[in-house]
């Protein structure tokens, strides 16, 4: 390879890959025979080790090859490198031991070192025994080797989309740090950082390899989505998902409804069939109960006593208590007149309810044994003692912190917090919300602290309990916001591309404009000179009839000869000079008439660029209305369904909001923005319950029990390429995803040999167009432009490219570094790019004409990665001296220097806000920073 320092170690071969014969710090076997000795196992590696770098088909330095056993034995321009069974007459041992002239030389740029005195001796051996071709018996895949603890650069971060995630590549394992705060607690439940492991690593001896690579993780990227992580190893690419989708625990149980409810361990399922029946699922034995004709009338209400006992209430004022162990049921009766219950409310053994007339009651045994407690079948009698709430109530809900209390909603758009320790009669008031809607269904978190209101219009919304501090409306969806957005971001940039064309063709116009007026000064010139002509032929004319009179009288008077002669001497120098300036003037008219013409080509030209221009822009403006149009779409999908029923997870860090289609929203509490979407894969889902294991159930309304798990964790979907067998020639040094997530462009290739770009199709995860080997060095970095028209490649052969993404065509090459291109960026606009070297200067370019803008400099040591902040003209870079910059690349200046980092940065990711900023680098450490006043902040540093 052409050059590596600290910052180019993603060239370097850190992997640990070992052939399976010997480890590269090891001396060979002296003592294998000849005849054992393989060209694949033995000297394949020894030679791509130290001599394919300059000596490969595609730099074949001499003519020769040596990258395969049939390419050596071909030769070079010197004749032949080997001559099987004489190692005497071989020019390649012969080159390998000469001390003048050795190969590799002493000074080579690759960085390769002479054989070892081992090696050569197995080269000759090899030689010596008839150099044979290889064994199609030996094994070639390589012998992996643990990656030592201390080894963990941070090569590649990227934040997602949504702002929720940050990836990192530490050593050979990809991990996501979770960013948002509520969900960050120090516990089981919610760990910050969470390591991608691929179950299929092994080492040779079938130990499990915990990490997600063999080797180091060179390259990673979200996709637009933020539900699909691409990271990029040896040979390998593989993609990681977020988990939103239910698993399902069981079928063919009776289809969920808004009575479905789910015991308090959640080993349980109680629905209602029919209207008037109950069904009870054992969800860990999967068998189930019906009770057919458990009561006379439509069940109004359910709700678990303990996760033994289900209470059922219908119309008819009928209670029935369900025993899920025994399979019994118990009849209850009202002591007084029947009550008609539409809701039911459990804490600890006691048992409220709200009738439909809008009254609370509490429910217990005449006898006075607890409700749950019942150990007789026979009918029991139920007194309901009313609670005093002098206004109407529309729903309610306990809790037992941070004091037992019933919560109520109102008619009045309140709700209000009793305390249950008061007497019923006149319960103390703890405090009140006022609403700005009627509400139908409240929930209160399992710390009392926040609260849930869904109103009659299906509005969810988020309280604090304590102080009715409204916190946020739960109407947005995640995926839905998502596109709506990033569709508002493209219909921006696209209108900013339509000014900038109006800007174009008014200068277009002008230049236009002075094309005429050069063609009306080059026409005046051009008439000038005919007439000029015209004038040159009259005197030519003139002279021509003086110079024949003269001759005749030379003819007739030969006595004065000698004073003719002179004088028809004189005329002729007349008539030559004439005829010379006649000439002169054609030439001039000749010179006129070309540049009319050119004249009149260039006001032709100029007119078809305002043409061209008039015609591109109606096609952008085209793109725009349609943009404008999918942004009407989306900002109605960007809002969540009404709301049918909802819970809080176990540490109130999450809301989740259930609706009439496939689809259950997660929020976070904390600032009630959208985490995700959780499909049940098919219908709606009732019966919410979140558990202490970070667990969500719901039962659907085709009939299943589904779950997931709200830890929301990232597992291994596929993977596209092996060590041994992949579409990939080398490390994987650059991903990153099309905006619109369909393409993932690849960057590999081999040190010193060339640069690869494909682009795979992420839905099959197979190669969908091969931009071929379009550098002469390894692609290093690769980022598509915003609206996904064009992609830039950068490589260690001192360029950028630019390709057109439809057709793969090159566009243009941007040059001028005089070193490897380690990073670049696109401004969001679409017209600016950005590029990193590693002869320390950053250059800013013009991306449609190629015109380099600006070189900045003042950089110590290799600039190695490069941000935008959005689509302003400031710009984010990080370099092998852990320097960390914020800069104006409007004029080049330094705006801000981050502090803090004190080894080598490889890797700069900006959040989606242009908040933050991290980088990562030689130390394995992750430094993050507020981009507005620099200020380091804490970051998740665990290995």
């Amino acid at each position: 390879m052409a050059f590596r320092t600290i910052a180019f170690l993603t060239l370097a071969p850190l992997i640990l890959l070992l052939p399976n014969a010997t480890s590269w710090g090891e001396e060979l076997n002296s003592e294998r025979s000849s005849n054992s000795i393989d060209f694949t196992r033995d000297i394949a590696p020894l030679l791509a080790r130290n001599c394919t770098a300059c000596h490969n088909a595609k730099k074949p330095e001499g003519g020769l090859n040596l990258e395969s056993h049939s390419s050596l034995m071909a030769g070079g321009d010197s004749g032949a490198a080997v001559v099987p069974n004489n190692s005497g007459d071989s020019g390649l041992l012969s080159r390998v031991v000469d001390s003048d002239d050795p190969m590799p030389p002493a000074d080579n740029a690759v960085g390769v070192k002479p054989l070892k005195p081992a090696e050569v001796e197995l080269l000759k051996r090899w030689v010596q025994a008839g150099a044979l071709a290889p064994s199609s018996s030996i094994a070639t895949a390589v012998n992996w080797q643990p990656i030592p603890a201390h080894l963990s650069p941070i090569y590649a971060v990227d934040n997602s989309r949504d702002g929720q995630y940050l990836a990192i590549g530490r050593g050979n394992t990809a991990q996501i740090i979770d960013l948002n705060e509520t969900r960050n607690a120090d516990s089981a439940a919610h760990p910050s950082i969470e390591s991608l492991i691929d179950p299929t690593l092994q080492l040779a001896d079938g130990t499990p390899l915990v990490a997600s690579h063999f080797d180091l993780v060179q390259s990673l990227a979200f996709s637009p989505d933020s539900q699909l992580l691409a990271t990029g190893g040896y040979r390998t690419v593989k993609f990681w998902r977020r988990q939103t989708v239910a698993q399902q625990l069981l079928a063919g149980v009776s289809p969920g409804d808004d009575h479905s409810s789910f015991a308090p361990t959640g080993k349980r399922l109680a629905s209602v069939v029919n209207d008037i029946g109950l069904e009870l699922v054992d969800l860990t034995t999967g068998q189930a109960h019906r009770f057919l004709q458990a009561h006379p009338a439509k069940i109004t209400a359910l709700a678990w006593l303990s996760d033994q006992h289900l209470l059922s209430a219908d119309a008819a004022g009928a209670l029935l208590l369900t025993d899920a162990v025994s399979n019994t049921t118990t009849p209850l009766k009202f002591s007084d007149n029947p009550l008609e219950l539409r809701q039911l409310a459990v804490l600890g053994e006691r048992v409220f309810a709200l009738d439909t007339s809008g009254r609370v009651f509490q429910l217990s045994c005449e006898s006075g044994e607890s409700l749950a407690k019942i150990s007789t079948t026979a009918v029991m009698s139920v007194t309901a003692e009313p609670i005093a709430v002098a206004e109407v109530v529309t729903a309610l809900t306990v809790t037992s912190l941070p004091e037992p209390c019933l919560v109520v909603a109102l008619d009045n758009q309140a709700v209000r917090r009793l305390s249950l320790d008061a007497s019923s009669d006149n319960p103390d008031q703890l405090g009140e919300v006022q609403l700005d809607a009627p509400v139908r269904r409240i929930v209160v978190s399992s710390d009392g602290l926040l609260l849930l209101t869904i109103a009659e219009g299906g509005q969810a919304k988020l309280w604090k309990l304590a102080s009715g501090e409204l916190l946020a409306t739960l109407d947005q969806d995640y995926r839905g916001s998502i596109q709506f957005h990033a569709r508002q971001r493209d219909a921006a940039r696209q209108a900013g591309l339509i000014e900038l064309l109006a800007t174009q063709l008014t200068e277009l116009q002008k230049a236009s404009a002075a094309e005429v007026e050069a063609h009306k000064k080059v026409l005046e010139l051009r008439d000038q000179a005919s007439t000029a002509l015209a004038t040159k032929d009259s005197e030519l004319a003139a002279a021509q009839a003086v110079t024949s009179e003269t001759e005749q009288a030379l003819a007739a008077a030969q006595q004065r000869v000698t004073e003719l002669t002179a004088e028809v001497e004189t005329k002729r120098k007349a008539a030559q000079e004439a005829d010379a300036k006649r000439k002169a003037a054609q030439m001039e008219l000749a010179q006129r008439e070309q540049a009319l013409a050119t004249a009149a080509d260039g006001v032709s030209r100029a007119a078809q660029r305002i043409v061209d221009l008039e015609n591109k822009t109606t096609t952008e403006r085209e793109a725009l209305t349609k943009l404008q149009s999918e942004v009407e779409t989306l900002e109605a999908s960007a809002h969540a369904p009404p709301a049918t029923g909802g819970t809080f997870s176990a540490d109130g860090g999450l809301v989740v909001i259930a609706g009439p289609d496939q689809t259950v929203r997660a929020y976070q509490t904390a600032n009630g923005l959208p985490l995700a979407n959780l499909t049940s894969t098919g219908t709606a889902a009732w019966g919410l319950m979140a558990s202490e294991e970070s667990e969500l159930q719901a039962v659907t309304a085709d009939g299943r029990v589904v779950t997931w798990d709200l830890r929301l964790p990232w597992t291994l979907e596929r993977s596209i390429g092996t060590p041994e067998e992949s579409p990939f020639s080398d490390r994987i040094t650059a991903l990153d995803f099309s905006p619109d997530g369909r393409l993932l462009a690849v960057g590999s290739g081999p040190p010193s040999r060339f640069g690869e770009v494909q682009l795979i199709d992420v839905q099959s995860a197979t190669v969908a167009k091969s931009l071929g080997e379009v550098h002469s060095d390894t692609v290093l970095c690769l980022r598509f432009s915003p609206d996904g028209r064009q992609l830039a490649s950068g490589g260690a052969d001192k360029l950028c490219r630019l390709w057109q993404v439809g057709d793969g065509q090159a566009l243009r090459a941007f040059e001028g570094h005089t070193h490897h291109v380690l990073g670049l960026a696109w401004q969001d606009n679409g017209q600016r790019l950005a590029t990193a070297g590693a002869d320390q200067l950053v250059k800013v370019w013009k991306v449609e004409s190629g015109e380099q803008q600006r070189t900045i400099s003042g950089f110590s040591q290799e600039v190695s990665a490069l941000e935008f902040i959005g689509d302003t003209p400031r710009l984010i870079s990080v370099s092998a001296d852990g320097a960390v910059k914020l800069i104006n690349t409007d004029d080049g200046k330094t705006i801000r220097d981050f502090a803090g980092a004190n080894d080598a940065l490889y890797t700069v990711a900006v959040s989606a806000d242009g908040k933050r900023l991290t980088a990562g680098g030689q130390a394995g450490k992750v430094w993050t920073w507020n981009v507005e006043d620099g200020k380091r902040l804490e970051s998740a540093n665990t290995k």
